[in-house]
């Protein structure tokens, strides 16, 4: 009766760690800008000034990419950690580019496969979302 209780209570538990895997999908892409929720007391949202594209690519190579209206703003390097259900990008430098602030290191959200947001604890809560170029 052991060896059949110690077999199942093997597989069950091998189940358990492949069914707990974290959400891997990339954050590799093109992003555009859409709005930063500033937060804190006040609150307000930052929209790109008007007839304005800001965005953001993410390369596979770990190299990122600003634009505004489509010529290279800025480049830099990044990378990002995961712990736990918290993952944090980490760039080279601050990127500010038109109304667009993040810094060095920002806390990410995935919704889904076309949405991106990067929250900034350090600014009473601040969230920048960006949604995929197509």
């Amino acid at each position: 009766m052991k060896p059949v209780c110690f077999v199942l209570l093997s597989v069950l538990l091998l189940f358990t760690c492949f069914s707990c895997k974290k959400d891997k999908a990339p954050i590799n892409g093109q992003w555009r800008w859409t709005y930063t929720f500033e937060g804190g007391i006040a609150g307000g949202t930052v929209t790109p000034s008007s007839g304005t594209v800001v965005s953001l690519t993410l390369g596979s190579n770990l190299i990122y990419t600003t634009y505004l209206n489509n010529e290279i703003a800025a480049q830099g390097t990044y990378y990002y950690t995961a712990s736990g259900n918290t993952s944090i990008i980490h760039f080279d430098k601050p990127i500010t580019i038109d109304k667009l602030f993040l810094k060095g290191e920002e806390t990410i959200f995935k919704q889904g496969s076309d949405t991106l947001t990067f929250s900034d604890s350090w600014v009473e809560g601040s969230s920048s979302l960006f949604v995929k170029i197509k």
